[in-house]
């Protein structure tokens, strides 16, 4: 039957997506890993407080928490936190899991399957002092009776008074009242470090570190250190720098099966997987070298990789390559072998990888990589065709063949097509930021193994380049010297295989035993391919998932993350890879609504100031049921997202879709300073915060009303955090908006770089604006607190009163300057919450009170929703 449609002004349409059922959708599965047999990972929990879950799936499919409320698997470590749990099988008496404890801080042991009277017990003591004890990013050595994961402590009462090591607590407890039981294995030499990684042989561990005032994806070093042989016996030993610079972002590094170090770099500009090979000791000794076995599980030959061919843990031997044999229900490939998912341009096989076209199936159902055949496809699965009504498929943006990266030379365009959005409403999009940051190529294999640091190349390097601050042109050449001679990029892509460190433990590549990467990649969004880095082929895994969360866990043939699409929420994803199938196996997406409701988002790229591209995800208002009047134009609310070293997933949003189908528009900038884009995009925000920014969001919201697509009287700005000070500072300085919504901003760059905020950020605005004690009044200029005057529009401010990042005072001191000053506003608070909204009933309000704000700026009448009372 068909469906009558209903002509109603846009911002006035029913809809059966209410802020209830957006809020109790918010959030989405973290921190994946295995135990055993087993998947666990953390789950949002809104309407219990906003807690975080542990979950586990076990062997047969059961899905239950691990911890019964109110206990709240989460840290706090730099602010953000960082993977809060870790867990290990044993061969009796069912796992044993360390966890935080969001409430304390403090480190937990507990045994899911002893007697359910037994507690979590406590492993790490409570402090006093400042904001006490914090740990994440933990690990289970084996055979060690400790947990390794760092240590943040404060040492006084200020935010900045804190020292970050690398750390061991014992499993027995006695380190629960008695800070002297944890040792510490580094010193604290660096103001901020990752967790260890621990070698397959167990004796070498490597990890990340940094130092104020760059940011993790200014400036790292990859450390290297040698594991004393006994347990318990003192920190680690000889400690060096093998990787990284003042102007090198790794974000991620792990051990490869043979021994050895990989590492996601962007010193080509791009964030690219970069292989470090094994140390090759003078004579015979205990350290992984050329000559090594792999590691448990490995199929591949001894040595390094030596004679392995496709038939040894090669991507075809994976089930994703040529020779894959389709398995039920698996569609056999759309097109000819250059089609989409083909990696063309990684090596001297490139355009040899199969096809990829494989629908994904809901909870039950199975997606597969398989070889390509032309004109071959059984077409998506009747469970995956329901389900993925408007036509998702696999992500697009794949490449095409251009020759070999030798021959293109390491850092150049291998072909890449512009990226496209899904479904049958998607627009085209420009490929790439534009010109690309100069570098050099890496040095090949022999050039040595895991190298000691040149001289003068450390991180405490002076200058303004160690402060972060120099042309992203020079960045090439600084990367290539010194540390980090021997790496070799596995597969060079104008694409990012990485992202900005925010979390502790974000995970973009898993190596697996047979020599294989699991690797999450693209240009904007990121899916999940599997690499083999001695051929360079890569292929993509096959779903309707177009967007894939920074963490991934291995078991043997087994690789686990988190992705999403448009038209479904974060699930937890199984791929096999000896045959190439993927299946939802946790948090599996229901539809809460009829999914006709959902918006229909296209990906858009914009010009901007001196032809500068910039990228966004447009969500058209829609709505089965209604459409607007003849001539009338809709409303939109710009959205900027937090970070602002951050970007805007294009996934199902049912906060998006709360306005959509109540037909207001909304667009999501990537604006310059986002990931995903490469360096020299990330780089256009810099000492430009308050100014790139706001002309982006500017550009795109004129570019809608000048396309007929957006009522030029009816426009927002709306975003929080990062995204906040870009609004406030949008109201301030340009007239292009009815009203805005600011959540949990930054309002006075000023008093936040001097002592207003929590370390890890505390010198981010250096960057982002300039050292505060060089241009004082250019933080004075950019202030939305000092340019009060200026806003004439409507806006909603909303604060969490536990927020630590960006605190209440800052908004008390803005609303106290606004008042009498005729600017219609509201402020509203919320008690227990932090930087980023968790409960279900904070999130219902800052929504209603969003839509009745939108009512009034735009003259729309919405029934249903409390009227948000503006003062002046």
């Amino acid at each position: 039957m068909r469906q009558t449609t209903a002509t109603a002004p846009y911002g006035t349409w029913p809809s059966p997506i209410g802020a209830n059922l957006a809020a109790s959708h918010d959030g989405h599965p973290e921190y994946v890993g295995t135990v055993g047999p087993e998947v666990w990972w953390t789950a949002p929990r809104p309407t219990e407080g906003g807690r975080r879950a542990l979950i586990r799936r076990r062997a047969d499919g059961t899905e239950e928490p691990v911890l019964p409320p109110p206990w709240n698997a989460r840290s706090q470590v730099m602010g953000y936190g960082g993977t809060p749990w870790a867990a290990a099988p044993r061969p009796s008496g069912g796992p044993l899991v360390v966890f935080v404890h969001f409430a304390d801080q403090r480190l937990y042991a507990y045994e899911p399957d002893a007697p359910a009277a037994t507690p979590p017990r406590p492993l790490t003591p409570v402090s006093e002092v400042g904001e006490g004890l914090r740990w994440a990013d933990l690990r289970l050595p084996p055979d060690r009776g400790e947990v390794w994961c760092v240590l943040e402590e404060f040492t006084g009462e200020r935010p900045t008074d804190v020292r970050r090591v690398i750390a061991a607590v014992p499993l027995d407890g006695s380190a629960a009242e008695d800070r002297t039981r944890v040792r510490e294995l580094t010193d604290a030499r660096h103001d901020f470090v990752t967790g260890p990684r621990l070698s397959p042989d167990g004796r070498r561990v490597a990890w990340i570190a940094w130092d104020h005032p760059r940011m993790p994806w200014d400036g790292t070093v990859v450390m290297v250190a040698d594991v004393p042989d006994v347990p318990a016996d003192g920190p680690f030993r000889e400690a060096r720098a093998v990787l990284g610079g003042p102007e090198e972002s790794i974000p991620q590094i792990d051990w490869a099966p043979d021994g050895a170090l990989l590492a996601t770099t962007d010193r080509t500009g791009w964030w690219n997987l970069h292989r470090l090979p094994p140390r090759v000791p003078a004579a015979a000794g205990p350290h992984v070298g050329a000559g090594a076995a792999p590691g448990p599980g490995s199929d591949a030959a001894p040595g390094a990789g030596a004679g392995r061919g496709p038939t040894a843990g090669s991507v075809a031997a994976a089930g994703l390559g040529p020779g894959a044999v389709p398995g039920p229900g698996a569609d056999a490939g759309r097109g000819d072998a250059a089609g989409p998912g083909v990696d063309a341009g990684c090596g001297p096989t490139a355009g040899s990888v199969a096809g990829l076209g494989a629908d994904a199936a809901s909870e039950g159902g199975e997606a597969r990589v398989a070889a390509a055949g032309p004109g071959v496809g059984a077409g998506p699965e009747s469970a995956a065709e329901s389900r993925r009504a408007a036509g998702w498929g696999p992500t697009a943006g794949s490449t095409a063949a251009a020759g070999s990266w030798a021959e293109a030379g390491l850092g150049a365009d291998v072909g890449s097509e512009p990226e496209t959005a899904p479904g049958p409403s998607a627009a085209r999009a420009a490929a790439g930021p534009g010109a690309d940051v100069a570098s050099e190529p890496a040095a090949g294999p022999g050039a040595g193994g895991v190298p000691e640091p040149a001289a003068g190349s450390g991180p405490s390097a002076g200058g303004v380049a160690a402060a972060g601050h120099g042309p992203p042109a020079e960045r090439g050449a600084a990367a290539g010297a010194g540390q980090g001679a021997g790496a070799r990029g596995v597969c060079p892509r104008q694409e990012e295989f990485g992202g900005p460190l925010w979390k502790l433990g974000h995970r973009w590549f898993a190596p697996l035993d047979g020599g294989l990467i699991a690797v999450l990649h693209g240009r904007g969004a990121q899916t999940l391919g599997i690499l083999d880095p001695e051929t360079g082929e890569l292929a993509d895994v096959a779903g309707p998932w177009t967007e894939w969360e920074p963490t991934l866990a291995v078991d043997g043939d087994r690789v686990v993350g988190v992705a999403a699409s448009p038209r479904s929420g974060h699930e937890v994803v199984e791929l096999d890879t000896r045959t190439g199938r993927a299946r939802v196996i946790g948090s599996a997406h229901t539809d809460p609504v009829d999914p006709a409701y959902y918006p229909e988002p296209q990906v858009r790229t914009f010009t901007g100031a001196d032809g500068r591209e910039i990228h966004a995800h447009l969500y058209p208002p829609h709505n089965p049921g209604h459409t607007a009047p003849p001539g009338e134009l809709p409303p939109y609310v710009v959205w900027a997202h937090g970070g602002p070293t951050g970007r805007a997933p294009l996934v199902l949003d049912l906060e998006i879709a709360y306005f959509t189908s109540r037909g207001i528009g909304v667009a999501e900038v990537n604006y310059g300073g986002s990931t995903g884009y490469g360096r020299a995009y990330r780089d256009r925000l810099r000492e430009r915060w308050g100014v790139a920014d706001v002309e982006d969001c500017a550009a795109v919201a004129g570019a809608l009303a000048d396309e007929g697509v957006a009522d030029r009287a009816r426009l927002a700005i709306r975003g929080g955090s990062a995204g906040g000070w870009t609004a406030a500072v949008s109201l301030t300085a340009i007239r292009l908006y009815a009203c805005g919504t600011v959540i949990y901003p930054i309002l006075d760059p000023a008093a936040w770089a001097t002592g207003e905020t929590h370390d890890f950020e505390s010198r981010y605005a250096e960057s982002l604006i300039g050292p505060v004690a060089e241009v004082p009044d250019r933080y004075r200029e950019r202030s939305p607190l000092h340019r009060v005057d200026r806003i004439t529009a409507p806006f909603l401010l909303l604060q969490g009163l536990d927020d630590t990042i960006c605190p209440p005072a800052q908004c008390e001191r803005f609303v106290a300057a606004m008042a009498g000053r005729g600017v219609p506003h509201a402020y509203l608070t919320f008690e227990g919450e932090g930087h980023g909204f968790r409960r279900a009933d904070t999130m219902v309000r800052a929504l209603e009170a969003e839509l009745s704000l939108y009512a009034h700026a735009f003259g729309l009448s919405v029934p249903g929703v409390p009227d948000l009372e503006l003062r002046t």
